[in-house]
C-alpha cells in the first residue's frame, strides 16, 4: 500500500490500532443432514450456577427456526429452556443463535445440546463448565 503513513485508524497519521483481546468465535453453517460430527461452538463456555448467562451458539444452519430446545445436561430431569435465532429485519440469522442458561444445582462439566426437532433429538453438542473456569 502506497502511502501508508498518510492513513490511520485513530486519527494520528501512520498510526493503526487493533483489538485483539477477544477471542473469535468459529462460524459456520453446517447442513444437519450431512454432518456425522454434530459439534456445537458455543461462548462463553463456563458460567455460575445462578444462571442468565446468554450462550452463543454455532453449528447447524438455523433454516426458518426462530425457536429451538436448549438442554443443560444430559439426565432425564436436565433443565431445558427454548433459545432463539438472532434476527436482523425479520430473516433469521441461519449461524447464530443463542440461549440463556437457566439456574443450574450442579458444578463441573456438562453438555449443552440443542434440539432443531422440537426437543425429540438432542444431536448438537458442547461442554459447558458450571462453576470453575476450565483451563
Amino acid at each position: 500500500m502506497q502511502d501508508m503513513e498518510l492513513f490511520s485508524s485513530v486519527h494520528m497519521p501512520g498510526r493503526f490500532v487493533f483489538r485483539v483481546d477477544e477471542w473469535i468465535q468459529p462460524g459456520g453453517c453446517l447442513d444437519i443432514n450431512f454432518v456425522i460430527d454434530k459439534k456445537l461452538e458455543i461462548w462463553p463456555r463456563y458460567a455460575n450456577m445462578l444462571g442468565g448467562q446468554e450462550v452463543n451458539i454455532t453449528g447447524p444452519c438455523f433454516d426458518n427456526n426462530f425457536w429451538f430446545h436448549c438442554k443443560w445436561g444430559d439426565n432425564l430431569d436436565a433443565p431445558i429452556t427454548i433459545g432463539e435465532v438472532e434476527v436482523f429485519n425479520n430473516t433469521p440469522n441461519m449461524v447464530h443463535a443463542r440461549c440463556v442458561q437457566p439456574m443450574i444445582y450442579y458444578t463441573g462439566i456438562l453438555n449443552l445440546s440443542i434440539s432443531l426437532d422440537g426437543g425429540k433429538t438432542y444431536d448438537w453438542k458442547a461442554e459447558y463448565t458450571i462453576g470453575k473456569k476450565k483451563n
